[in-house]
């Protein structure tokens, strides 16, 4: 899948999951079905594994060798502080050719994302920027 592309389905599906985010407390069990394990998102995860293949599948970006970054490693341990779980309730790793894969927290695959591809942390800071620029002058979502 082409960066416009992803780009694309992740800000449609953060728009669709939007409400269901801002009041997460918990992120269900049922998140790593694998009926549902070729799918970018399912509820509040996502599928580090898709998000890599997607972007081209670079061997060394893999999502267990992202995951052991220390950067990487701090910023999940603050998700899981910030939602009162524990770390192995965000972050899930299935083996299996079907049903395998890393799932993780959407704030922890938009990490990811943008490690993996810089158009799209690119286009995570245009976005975070614009909201920073809304907040400060609601007159701003008018005129964009």
């Amino acid at each position: 899948m082409a960066t416009e592309a992803l780009v694309t389905h992740t800000e449609n599906r953060l728009a669709q999951l939007g409400a269901d985010l801002d009041g997460l407390e918990y992120i269900q069990e049922e998140a790593i079905e694998p009926s549902h394990a070729h799918y970018l998102f399912h509820g509040a995860m996502m599928n580090l594994t898709s998000l890599w293949n997607s972007v081209g599948g670079v061997n060394s970006q893999r999502p267990a060798n992202w995951l052991q970054q220390d950067g990487t490693q701090l910023f999940v341990s603050k998700v899981a502080q910030t939602f009162n779980v524990a770390q192995d309730y965000i972050l899930k790793t299935k083996k299996g050719r079907r049903s395998g894969g890393t799932w993780a927290h959407w704030q922890i695959g938009l990490s990811y994302a943008q490690y993996l591809d810089p158009e799209l942390q690119m286009w995570v800071n245009q976005v975070a920027k614009e909201r920073f620029e809304e907040m400060a002058d609601p007159a701003q979502v008018i005129r964009r």
